[in-house]
């Protein structure tokens, strides 16, 4: 039980702690997340559940931008 709770409130903490959709960033701050991304055990999805990263081909990208 105490571990339980123990993780729900670090998970809260850095929740409510994480950068949101619509926050700016300087380009150092962008390094450094993307750095400290690369230091946790499960990097590829948030406490939630949800995704933190994606993977597009190039022919993806070139559609988006209208390059193909």
């Amino acid at each position: 039980l105490r571990k339980k709770i123990y993780e729900h409130v670090h998970s809260h903490t850095a929740c409510k702690a994480a950068i949101k959709a619509g926050d700016e960033l300087t380009q150092q701050e962008m390094i450094k997340l993307w750095e400290d991304l690369h230091t946790v055990d499960n990097r590829h999805m948030c406490i939630h559940g949800r995704p933190t990263t994606w993977k597009f081909s190039k022919k993806e990208i070139e559609k988006h931008f209208r390059r193909i």
